[in-house]
């Protein structure tokens, strides 16, 4: 294919059983304020009506492409999909997000203008709940503490752009990874000294949260972050304080208890969740 051909911008997107969710996703994509991009959707196998929304909006826009991979696992999609983009910049978002309009011309600018090589933005919810809103503020936090302590940021794939040259000296995504997949690509790209800038950019996200899901979550990425140390000791991305002293843990939430802390709840769950997620994983092999 001749470069004249070939678009600016590739948007990944992996989706598994998601029919409703992934519609509202391609049409906030598709309806951007640049044109010169195209959408690749990679399916893993779903059994609800997905793959026949993927191909009606093929059918209607040209610049959507369905991709199956019968690998399971969300990386193995995205690895997929890396490897396929065609555009000089890849942008990637989740089947459940909505993007802004202008979410293609404010993440992908500071890329064309050599800036940096790699933009993470936010994520808000779209159903607000106890449970939806802390995850959110904890989340961001998160974000802009590790940016302000090492000048760069980590990876949540739901709203992140990287030049498409940059991913292959890189290397893709880690197929065999089902979760943290992201985090994992964060640290390999400080390893070879490239920097993500964090951009107050954000996109919506369609996942209420309960305090089950709150805690299934926090407990799997404990567990991968546990295992995926062990390759990475001394990248900042895996090597924060990871084991807080219980006692201290404890001792914070009495006095959430004390002060009446509206968070307590939230603190308490994703805190023992997240440190037994760590257990879990400091007993298992990284696959």
């Amino acid at each position: 294919m001749k470069d004249k051909e070939r678009p600016q911008f590739s948007v990944i997107i992996p989706v598994r059983n998601r029919k409703e969710k992934l519609e509202r996703c391609l049409e906030s994509v598709l309806e951007q304020t640049i044109d010169d991009l195209e959408v690749i959707v990679v399916d893993s196998s779903s059994t609800d009506g997905t793959v026949q929304t993927i191909r009606e909006f093929a059918r209607r826009d040209p610049r959507v492409r369905y991709l199956n991979e019968q690998k399971a696992g969300i990386g193995s999609a995205r690895n997929r999909g890396e490897r396929s983009a065609r555009g000089k910049i890849i942008l990637m978002t989740d089947s459940d997000c909505e993007v802004p309009r202008r979410w293609v011309e404010r993440m992908s600018a500071p890329v064309i203008d050599g800036s940096v090589p790699a933009v993470q933005g936010f994520k808000h919810a779209l159903k607000r709940n106890y449970w939806s809103t802390n995850v959110e503020k904890e989340e961001h936090r998160f974000l802009w503490s590790f940016f302000e302590r090492n000048g760069s940021s980590t990876i949540d794939t739901a709203n992140f752009c990287i030049s498409k040259n940059i991913l292959k000296d890189i290397g893709y995504t880690k197929s065999t990874l089902k979760n943290l997949n992201d985090t994992e690509l964060a640290a390999r790209i400080m390893d070879k000294g490239y920097s993500i800038a964090l951009l107050n950019v954000s996109v919506g996200h369609h996942n209420p949260m309960s305090m089950w899901t709150t805690s299934r979550k926090l407990i799997s990425r404990g567990a991968y972050h546990s295992m995926l140390r062990k390759s990475y000791p001394l990248n900042p991305v895996f090597n924060r304080q990871t084991i807080r002293s219980f006692l201290s843990y404890m001792l914070g939430l009495v006095m959430e208890v004390t002060g009446r802390k509206s968070t307590f709840l939230y603190d308490l769950v994703s805190g023992m969740s997240w440190r037994f997620g760590l257990v879990c994983g400091a007993v298992r092999k990284t696959r």
